[in-house]
């Protein structure tokens, strides 16, 4: 097999030795099948030839050792990551192999890693620490898991048979069955709860590389498995470091989301981070996702570092464009530059001027278009065109369903603070806001009346007795600013000679 130069030959190799092949040959040949198609070293492929591979393995498959077998599933999960929801050729080995794999509807995928976890369950006990992270980290990484009929997962099998031995795993090991967990949200707190106890317990994490510190501590993050003694034993050990230069983008990125997503402050870590970005030549090796997670997390955790938001900014603000940065990495950095008090002029600029050249925004969220829209104004940028096309798209929206509270509020509030009143997209909120004053928070509830007052705006369909009793329900919890606001509404409402008013 390791004579082979393309996949075409691999195929054609093992497919004319299939009947004489060990378990131990075919496991050799799934695992280069990833490796060819990761390397683009493909041609034209044989749809027979590879069908009645796989026929042939996953017949065979009972009788394959431990080893064989998570080698075999790792490579079968590796194949799916690299073909699946994708569009490829109509011809060639990894069409084949997405038509094999996946199937319509996954349903080739579900077939095929059923079968693997049959054949694993029965011999959990016999695999090696190595074998057993292999096979999870395969299961994980082609999203598949399965409940028996008596309510049991795959996943809980493989938990049992991990913590039974967890000291002989080694710090990737452990990385890579953590992540699996987090990645199907299997959720498992006791095998969260003995991998980070025996990691706390280690003398040094010195044995650690960089990645699986980081998957490991975003694992714990994706998971809502609560653990502030690793987080803290891990922060400490990267504190300490003479330097983070073995760590990569994506590295630092992922460990400064899960701090701040598990909300376990250490602004000793985060400026360890955020003073090795700043002493990099140039940010090229970040991708959009890695440069918003990054300002995400200080934002979020309230970590300030002027000098690492100035150097991000000026990065973006002097990329050619902004095609390869999705909706949500969009409204992650502006809403972090605005959360923030950061004023970076030329970084607002940047990104309207992107979305506003945009043939549609359906590729928007709700949540995206408030969180832009609340950041421009909060940021006090104003960007007329931002707006309009902001408040175009969602007027012409059929129904407004998918948007949520707290997302209307702070798109009102939005065009109000910034003086964008546009009747046509406050007299389209109403309604929606109206159906949805029972899950009004009260900063919300005075976010809307003061900014329908402030946009002079009537909304009759949303102010009404409904308005008022959800006023009156929340009554104790209104801050004084929100009870200005409130006043504010009932003068507007006096002026207008409305019989709906506040007692």
């Amino acid at each position: 097999m390791s004579d082979c130069q393309t996949l075409e030959e691999a195929i054609k190799v093992t497919y004319e030795h299939l009947d004489n092949l060990k378990p131990r040959d075919l496991a050799a040949f799934w695992a280069v099948v990833p490796k060819f198609l990761q390397n683009n070293r493909t041609k034209e492929g044989n749809d027979q030839m590879l069908h009645q591979i796989i026929d042939h393995t996953l017949e065979a498959v009972n009788t394959f050792e431990p080893r064989d077998l998570a080698q075999t599933t790792l490579g079968f999960a590796k194949i799916v990551k690299n073909v699946q929801g994708k569009r490829l050729p109509r011809h060639g080995p990894q069409k084949n192999l997405q038509s094999i794999f996946i199937g319509n509807n996954s349903e080739r995928k579900q077939f095929i890693f059923g079968c693997m976890a049959k054949a694993a369950m029965p011999a959990l006990s016999k695999f090696e620490p190595r074998e057993l992270s292999n096979v999870i980290y395969a299961f994980g990484l082609a999203e598949y898991n399965f409940k028996s009929e008596k309510g049991r997962t795959l996943f809980d099998a493989l938990a049992l048979a991990a913590v039974s031995d967890i000291k002989r795993f080694e710090p990737q090991g452990l990385s890579n069955i953590l992540w699996a967990y987090a990645n199907v949200k299997a959720s498992n707190p006791n095998l969260f709860k003995k991998v980070a106890d025996h990691i706390f317990l280690l003398d040094n994490l010195g044995t650690f590389k960089p990645q699986a510190l980081a998957n490991i501590i975003w694992a714990y993050a994706t998971a809502t498995e609560p653990h502030p003694q690793l987080f803290k034993k891990v922060s400490d050990h990267i504190v300490a470091l003479d330097h983070l230069g073995s760590f990569k983008p994506q590295n630092l990125s992922n460990i400064a989301w899960a701090y701040a997503t598990a909300e376990e402050s250490n602004p000793k870590l985060f400026k360890k981070i955020s003073d090795h970005i700043v002493t990099l030549d140039n940010l090229y090796k970040f991708k959009p996702q890695e440069l918003s997670n990054i300002v995400w997390a200080c934002a979020t955790a309230g970590e300030s570092h002027p000098e690492l938001f100035r150097n991000l900014a000026n990065h973006i603000a002097n990329l050619d464009d902004l095609r390869t940065f999705l909706p949500q990495t969009l409204s992650n950095i502006v809403w972090a530059y605005a959360t923030s008090k950061e004023p970076r002029p030329q970084l607002f600029e940047k990104v309207a001027n992107h979305i506003v050249s945009l043939d549609t925004l359906r590729s928007f969220k709700p949540q995206n278009l408030a969180n832009i829209a609340w950041a421009f104004a909060a940021a006090g940028e104003p960007h007329p065109q931002l707006f309009k096309k902001v408040s175009d798209h969602i007027v012409a929206l059929d129904h407004l369903g998918a948007f949520k509270p707290q997302e209307i509020a702070n798109l009102l509030w939005a065009y109000s603070t910034s003086g964008r009143i546009d009747q046509d997209l406050f007299q389209s909120l109403a309604p929606t806001s109206a159906s949805l004053l029972s899950t009004y928070n009260s900063q919300d509830i005075a976010n809307i009346a003061w900014s329908y007052s402030v946009a002079n705006v009537p909304g009759s369909s949303l102010f009404n007795d409904g308005f008022i009793n959800a006023c009156l329900e929340k009554e104790s919890e209104f801050t004084l600013e929100g009870l200005a606001q409130l006043h504010q509404w009932n003068l507007w409402q006096e002026e207008l000679q409305s019989k709906v008013c506040l007692p």
